[in-house]
């Protein structure tokens, strides 16, 4: 053939080449059915493949990943090799593009995981997987390849295989296995079964359990082939609790129903956590099984660490759920690098909140409550550099229908001795469960001679005695709702004759209970006939009208409303026709002893009332957990008195309240009413004339340090209870809307000539204020308890310095601070700095105020704290960061030092050390400096004398209200922030009030570092008589989030109004100093005559001033922050929460010496240092003011810093409970349904006896722990 022939020739078949698609290194057929593409070094398919291709080999090459893109157009593609690559990702649905594909080779690879291969059915008849890394194969792998003939698994690392996985594959004739090593439990009698009915190569063996090794899969009888049963461990009203019992293998328990997966069973409502599951109550426990699979799997860690898209190896399926239920869904996947996952609701993407929750970087969903709005499809989608992947799925809501109860239990009289059956029966979706109770006192199932049924609906008593006589209540409640229905029981017969000494016993006294409320039913009608409301004029008849007003049967919970309103209409009645109120008569001696209410409807009623229902006693039985550690809202602090200092008691008083009324209105309420002759001042005025001032004097020793310190303190020590139901922060609910003094609202007006209503700047002519609550069982609220007592408030924290501002005052808060996914006894936070430090955590679905200051650049939402204040302002915001970077710091030094810790160890003894840092700089470095120096602090709260348990250490009202409120007067108008030459940053200094509630101040101009920097370097506000409230205070305080500005200094004086506290000069005799009579007396402690006559002005008589006004006026102790009178109050509470904490640093046994002489160490300095991103200079001591320059600072390597070798093996101890905290943080994340009792977490409705309490039995309902006396015993001591 000649040369152009030639060239002719070749240039014809390449041509035909490429019209059929034959990429260079492929070799292919003339149609281009057939294309070769081996040992070509491929690293993807290639481009260029005849669309038309049958069969396509790729053997030998290097491609990492089979993407579904490169296999889009090969339609008639029906023969796929892809062996002896080294893919390790195959996606999802790949078999989606190739319709008619009937062979398929992924031998000698290196795949880990196997997802769904198709999302429809298709032809696949082989499938070659064997010599892979396999671990993990979907259970939906099979689920569309109904003609599937030879499926090759062999050599692998499969252990086992889901239950379902060889489901409907009838045309299956071989199927390989062998050398894997395979996991003999219950799960491989369905593989033995499948094995029995193809033919296989060689036979499968057992590897574990080792009694089973190298025994044939398909030889084994199914006795053999054995999942555990779990243990039993609790159980309540709505669930049972089971743990599976597992040796020391890493890997998740793997539960099953009825011999399925859970996931793929029909069991619903079920929760997985680690090695504890939860069920419904209905389930059928015999028919739960768990097992696991083996650590040992050559290569595991290396194989899962090699790059690779994202692959799911959990995948979420179609689900329903209950109206208000939690719903948790598990979207797991693996990939290198470790891929972000992403979650849409209906398309639209959404992160982290309260209502949806995301853990374990996102693999985790949780959605609580589930409504009607939650419903829809989501999907998880994971992203990384490499790939992405998604899943959808839906949620659907099964509609749930509050208990109605269709037949109740019916009053009836029996003989003694005879037996009666009580019935109540309720509608309800889901099935309500049933509580019984006689007189208050909750029955068991089975107690003596009370039975009641297994479904709860009736309640038998046999052998009827007299005691049996009373009122019965059925409860009927399921997570949407609850009613409840009472029936009386009159027993005929067994009088007794007379005794010639009658014994005052348990019997007698139920009798004449009963007697005393037969007579009052009686009574009603006659008495209200006989009261005329317009002569009521004392607490009696007060008392007597309500309970007459009161219905007869309060059963019903929505009744429970109508009462309490009937209640305040009656009070407010007689208060406008001038009811008078003796304060004797009130407190402590008018106190009735029995309710109208059933104890459930009171817990009710206080929710509807909006008075907080308070704190609820813990028996403190775990004495290993509190001999060791606080608990977090304070109780069994004091062992005799575990209510001392406790969260959310009523603040404890110094002096008898002052009301108008004697136990309810302020002073003020009534406008124009005289105290001494005159009428009190309106407080904007006494305000704006008094203690507003325009300019400022720095002080000459002390740094802004000092003040801010006072305010953490204060946020751990103090935050007063507001009526939540009838107040919202974030809006300021009707209050800012009126003038009037309507409860809640005890708003301030503005006078004509006041600058707000002159320049037109304010919209309402009042400044917003609202009441604190009341105690349940004070104050108006008081009627509902059969009672009246003056109102009192409440101190939602601990009474402690216990570094509750950083960890919270209750379980809750405390839970939803901690990292509780990984086992390092840290703090959470969301995101660090750039110095790779941690920011505080965001508050993901608040009221707070920040929530509407969002600045155009950077909206982010509030920071979340141990104390819900600490966004106030940036330099808090701040403070508050430096204790979680502290707890970390040290969390991780621990586990550094102790790896046999566990989490919950290294959590509590960081808090315990955390919180003895905190009151070592208080009391040795901040008292000192505003009390003036040792001398004085020690005259007025005195030297350590050990631990004194009647000692009290609640927190005062004065104290709370008016006299730690002296940090206001030194204050700043402006936060300045420094850099490291401690110059102003290039943002400059911010004016106080543009830093209230703009945390996104913090993260966008510099972090925390320069404002830590203007604290310690930049001079205290001298709070001199003449310049108490900087104007920033007055009139700009919380301006962005109110439509008339608050003034801090209006807020104090009419909140001690508020609360009921006497005058100052009432303070000055409690406290032994002199006590002016007349204005000239007023010289000896207030210098500046000008003052004198601004307060005769205001006031008209010295026995008319304000607490707090009093207070800061009055002259300074010598190099002091305050006066006498605050010293006093000041004093006297340092004083008792130090003696009265049985855990104080200083108290012998709480630290080892070498700890304590460790502690000693510590000042706000080197945690400055530490935890700040770049602060590397600074004064030893940071309340003083060493001056502006650079060089009065020294270096941080320059200050003492604590040893933590002291802790190196030292409470290596765990308490059972602890282990508890651990699975129960796990349990539920942040959301605790159940009663925190005897440092455990029991869930809602679980019952059970107390330790060495054996006539006690407890159960919880409402989240409240409720206990009552068992039948025939002799011990009545109550927990309560």
């Amino acid at each position: 053939m000649n040369l152009p022939l030639l060239l002719l020739v070749i240039s014809t078949h390449l041509a035909v080449g490429l019209d059929k698609g034959c990429p260079a290194p492929c070799t292919c057929d003339k149609k281009g059915y057939v294309v070769d593409c081996s040992s070509a070094g491929l690293t993807r398919i290639p481009k260029g493949i005849s669309p038309d291709v049958r069969s396509l080999t790729l053997r030998n090459n290097r491609i990492h990943t089979l993407k579904r893109s490169d296999l889009e157009g090969f339609r008639q593609l029906e023969t796929l090799v892809l062996t002896h690559n080294k893919i390790k990702v195959v996606e999802e649905n790949i078999l989606d593009h190739l319709p008619e594909l009937k062979r398929l080779s992924l031998a000698h690879n290196e795949l880990v995981y196997l997802p769904p291969l198709a999302s429809d059915t298709r032809p696949l008849a082989s499938l070659n997987l064997k010599r892979n890394r396999i671990q993990f194969i979907d259970e939906q792998v099979f689920q569309y390849f109904p003609d599937l003939v030879q499926i090759d698994l062999s050599h692998n690392r499969i252990q086992s295989l889901r239950t379902k996985l060889f489901e409907n594959l009838g045309s299956l004739k071989h199927l390989h296995l062998h050398a894997n090593p395979w996991n003999c439990d219950c799960r491989v009698a369905r593989v033995k079964d499948v094995l029995r009915k193809v033919e296989w190569e060689r036979k499968a063996y057992c590897t574990h359990p080792a009694d089973l090794r190298h025994q044939a899969l398909d030889e084994l009888e199914d006795s053999l082939l054995t999942c555990s049963k779990p243990e039993e461990q609790s159980w309540t009203g709505e669930e049972f609790k089971l743990v599976c019992a597992k040796n020391h293998s890493s890997k998740p328990v793997v539960w099953l129903y009825e011999g399925v997966e859970v996931d793929s069973s029909s069991l619903d409502g079920y929760e997985i956590h680690d090695a504890v599951i939860t069920v419904p109550r209905k389930t059928n426990v015999n028919a739960m099984t768990c097992t696991y699979d083996y650590d040992h799997v050559p290569h595991h860690r290396r194989a899962r660490q090699l790059h690779g898209a994202p692959q799911f190896t959990y995948k979420p399926r179609d689900n329903s759920y209950r109206e208000g239920s939690e719903v948790k869904i598990n979207c797991e996947v693996m990939g290198n690098p470790k891929p972000n996952i992403i979650w849409y609701h209906n398309g639209q993407r959404f992160t982290s909140s309260r209502k949806r929750q995301l853990g374990l970087s996102n693999n985790v969903l949780r959605i609580y409550p589930f409504l009607e709005e939650d419903s829809g499809r989501y999907t998880c989608e994971a992203v990384n550099s490499i790939g992405k992947v998604s899943h959808t799925f839906s949620l659907d809501l099964i509609s749930s229908v509050p208990p109605n109860i269709y037949e109740g239990p019916q009053s009836v009289s029996q003989n003694l001795g005879g037996s009666v059956v009580f019935v109540c029966k309720a509608k309800g979706n889901p099935i309500p469960d049933y509580t019984w109770s006689f007189d208050g006192s909750t029955i068991g199932h089975i107690k003596g001679r009370f039975m009641v049924s297994d479904d709860g609906t009736e309640l038998r008593i046999s052998n009827i005695e007299k005691k049996d006589e009373g009122y019965y209540s059925c409860m009927a409640g399921n997570p949407v709702g609850a009613m409840s229905a009472d029936a009386k029981l009159t027993v005929i017969g067994g009088e007794t004759k007379k005794a010639s000494a009658p014994q005052i016993d348990e019997e007698l006294l139920r009798a004449i209970a009963q007697k005393a409320r037969q007579n009052v039913e009686n009574a009603v009608e006659k008495t209200r006939k006989q009261l005329n409301q317009d002569k009521i004029t004392n607490t009696q008849d007060l008392k007597r009208l309500f309970r007459f007003s009161t219905p007869k049967q309060a059963v019903e919970l929505s009744k429970a409303r109508e009462i309490y309103e009937e209640s305040v209409r009656l009070v407010r009645e007689h208060v406008e026709k001038g009811l008078i109120l003796n304060v004797d008569e009130l407190h402590p001696r008018n106190v009735s002893y029995e309710s109208v209410l059933h104890v459930t409807h009171v817990q009710a009623l206080m929710g509807l009332s909006g008075c907080h229902t308070g704190q609820f006693k813990n028996p403190c039985t775990d004495t290993c957990f509190h001999n060791k550690y606080r608990s977090f809202d304070g109780q069994c602090n004091n062992k005799n008195k575990p209510m001392y200092g406790v969260s959310l008691m009523p603040l404890r008083r110094l002096l008898t309240p002052v009301y108008e009324n004697g136990f309810n209105t302020p002073v003020g309420w009534e406008k124009g009413r005289q105290y001494n002759g005159f009428p009190m001042p309106n407080v904007r005025e006494v305000s704006r004339q008094l203690v507003a001032t325009e300019t400022i004097t720095p002080h000459s020793k002390l740094s802004s340090m000092v003040m801010q310190w006072g305010q953490f303190v204060d946020h751990d020590l103090t935050h007063t209870v507001t009526a939540l139901s009838r107040h919202s922060y974030a809006t300021g609910a009707f209050c800012n809307r009126t003038c009037d003094n309507l409860d809640p609202c005890f708003n301030i007006p503005l006078s004509p000539r006041d600058p707000r209503v002159v320049s037109g700047s304010a919209k309402y002519p009042c400044i917003e204020f609202e009441r604190s609550a009341a105690v349940c069982g004070s104050g108006e609220t008081s009627l509902v308890f059969n009672r009246v007592t003056y109102r009192e408030q409440m101190n939602a924290l601990t009474s402690f310095l216990d570094a509750s501002n950083v960890y919270g005052s209750n379980e809750v808060q405390a839970q939803e601070l901690r990292d509780t996914y990984n086992n390092n006894g840290q703090l959470r936070y969301d995101i660090t700095s750039a110095a790779g430090k941690e920011y505080l955590p965001f508050e993901k679905d608040s009221n707070m105020d920040c929530r509407r200051n969002f600045s155009e650049e950077n909206p982010i939402r509030c920071f979340l704290a141990g104390d819900l204040r600490a966004n106030e302002q940036l330099a808090l915001a701040a403070t508050h960061t430096i204790f979680v970077r502290e707890h970390n710091r040290i969390a991780k030094k621990l586990k550094a030092m102790n790896a046999n810790w566990d989490g919950e160890v290294i959590y509590h003894e960081t808090r315990k050390i955390v919180g003895a840092m905190m009151q070592h700089i208080t009391f040795k470095h901040w008292l000192p400096v505003v009390f003036g120096g040792q001398a004085q602090m020690d005259k007025f709260v005195g030297r350590y004398q050990g631990y004194d348990p009647a000692v009290d250490a609640s927190v005062t009202n004065a104290f709370a209200t008016a006299a730690f409120r002296f940090g206001h007067t030194i204050i700043n108008p402006t936060l300045f922030r420094l850099d490291n030459n401690f110059m102003p940053i290039k943002q400059g200094h911010i004016a106080l009030h543009k830093a209230f509630f703009t945390p996104e101040l913090v993260l966008t101009e510099g972090g925390v570092d320069p404002l830590l920097r203007g604290l310690f370097a930049s001079p205290l506000k001298h709070p001199m008589p003449t310049q108490l409230l900087n104007m920033e205070l007055i009139e700009k305080l919380f301006m962005k989030g109110h439509e008339v500005s608050l003034d801090l200094a209006v807020m104090n004086i009419q909140r001690s109004r508020d609360h009921g506290l006497p005058s100052y000069t009432e303070y000055r005799k409690f406290c032994n100093l002199p006590v002016p009579v007349v204005w000239e007396d007023m010289k000896g402690y207030i210098k500046d005559d000008m003052i004198i006559q601004k307060l005769r002005g205001l006031y008209g008589v010295p026995q008319n001033i304000d607490l707090w006004v009093g207070g800061i006026v009055e002259e300074k102790l010598e190099n002091g922050l305050f006066g006498p009178t605050f010293a006093c109050i000041i004093g006297e509470q340092f004083r008792k929460m130090r003696d009265g904490d049985r855990f104080w640093y200083e108290k012998e046994g709480v630290f080892t010496p070498e700890q304590l002489m460790e502690i000693k160490k510590v000042t706000l300095s080197r945690l400055l240092c530490d935890n700040g991103d770049d602060i590397d200079r600074i004064q030893k001591d940071v309340f003083m003011y060493p001056g502006k320059e650079k060089e009065n600072y020294g270096k941080c390597e320059d200050v003492a810093m604590m040893d933590l070798k002291a802790w190196n093996k030292c409470c290596d101890d765990v308490c059972p409970t602890m282990l508890d905290r651990i699975l129960r943080s796990r349990h539920r994340g942040s959301r605790l349904h159940g009663c925190n009792q005897n440092g455990l977490w029991r869930p809602e409705g679980a019952k059970w006896i107390p330790a060495n309490e054996y006539c006690t039995e407890c159960v919880c309902q409402r989240s409240r722990v409720w206990c009552s006396t068992k039948e025939d015993c002799s011990d009545n001591r109550s927990p309560f």
